[in-house]
């Protein structure tokens, strides 16, 4: 639907801090689909906007995804010189393909209307506009992940990741309990370990809601 080119002042927004501007956008968007369509999606962790939907259907998931956010970052001298922020955003699907009936929807079939998308990008730019300026100030990210746990439909349940990495493909599976300050997501394993990830495929179990 959008992408946003960003340019922060030096020093504004550290390195490890540039997956809040992914959260920034899908607090915004959050916000902006609720003031225009009344529909309430979520935030699943770490770039997923979904709405909690369920049936008895065996591999329904729980959730279907109406949008994802992908944030790509030039780092110069271990500076931030730009980010590029791009999401897409289903709203006019009329009907949802028969292949994706567990897994996705679209704002114009949750709130059974056409969607005026004018006024839902100029929403989301508000929103987003406000949330990135008080992400550059010194207090900003813990402003902001205030309002991502309160959105969030991982933090609290049961969960598997897919890590992916390099030489092996891995899963870990606990409850999501906490953001740490760089917007990471903290899993509580089933030996009472505490996991910090910052990248991974994120599965909600079913029936271990918050």
């Amino acid at each position: 639907m959008m992408s946003i080119l960003l340019r922060p002042p030096r020093n504004s927004l550290p390195v490890q801090k540039a997956s809040l501007v992914t959260s920034a956008l899908a607090v915004a968007t959050v916000k902006a689909v609720t003031d225009t369509t009344k529909v309430k999606l979520t935030i699943k962790w770490p770039n997923d906007l979904v709405v909690n939907d369920s049936t008895d259907t065996p591999g329904d998931p729980g959730y279907r995804k109406v949008a994802g956010i992908l944030t790509e970052t030039l780092i110069d001298d271990a500076q931030i010189s730009a980010l590029v922020v791009g999401m897409g955003l289903n709203t006019g699907w009329g009907q949802v393909p028969a292949e994706l009936e567990l897994v996705a929807s679209s704002l114009d079939l949750l709130s059974h209307s056409s969607i005026d998308r004018p006024r839902l990008a100029y929403g989301i730019l508000r929103h987003f506009e406000n949330h990135y300026s008080n992400l550059l100030e010194p207090a900003g990210s813990e402003n902001l992940l205030r309002e991502v746990r309160h959105h969030s439909s991982t933090l609290g349940r049961r969960v598997r990741l897919h890590l992916d990495h390099s030489r092996e493909k891995r899963t870990l599976e606990g409850h999501a309990v906490d953001l740490n300050g760089n917007g990471e997501l903290v899993v509580k394993t089933d030996l009472g370990d505490l996991r910090t990830v910052s990248t991974a495929d994120v599965e909600h179990l079913r029936f271990e809601a918050r």
